[in-house]
C-alpha cells in the first residue's frame, strides 16, 4: 500500500539564534529543516498530548 504524503507550506518566525541552531544541525545532520521540525513537532505533540 503506498502511502500519499500532502504537504502545506507554512511561514513562522522563529529567535535568530534558534534559526541559526537550526541550519548548523541540519547541515550536519544532512536533513531539510521542513523534515527536522516536523519531527521535532510530531515529538512535541505526542509528549504533550492528553
Amino acid at each position: 500500500m503506498k502511502r500519499v504524503f500532502l504537504n502545506m507550506r507554512k511561514t513562522i518566525v522563529i529567535d535568530k539564534a534558534i534559526a541559526e541552531q537550526l541550519d548548523q544541525f541540519a547541515k550536519k545532520k544532512r536533513i531539510t529543516k521542513s523534515d527536522l521540525l516536523e519531527v521535532a513537532l510530531l515529538d512535541l505533540f505526542q509528549r504533550y498530548k492528553g
